[in-house]
């Protein structure tokens, strides 16, 4: 089996829809870091590192690209922004 770290692309299986991912044990966070979509058996997929302090994430393959991790530091920015500011309430935090 191929390990899904290498950062190349990857057709999900059904194994990946169910693997636990991201503390979850039934595959409800084996989805996209940037648009959020869950990945079903047939989707691509594939693997960043990112060695910033935000961690590694997944992306569909409508989102993937050539600056998807600056895309996601801009979510991230984004997020503590609201988190911090008058929706600090629905993050739970």
């Amino acid at each position: 089996m191929q390990r899904f770290t290498n950062g190349k692309p990857r057709i999900a299986t059904v194994e990946e829809c169910k693997a636990p991912w991201g503390g979850y044990a039934d595959g409800r966070n084996f989805r996209c870091g940037l648009c959020g979509h869950r990945f079903k058996p047939g989707d691509y997929w594939r693997w960043i590192y990112n060695p910033g302090n935000l961690g590694n994430f997944m992306v569909c393959e409508d989102c993937d690209g050539e600056s998807v991790a600056k895309v996601f530091e801009s979510n991230y920015a984004e997020y503590k922004t609201m988190k911090n500011g008058k929706y600090w309430k629905f993050t739970g935090l």
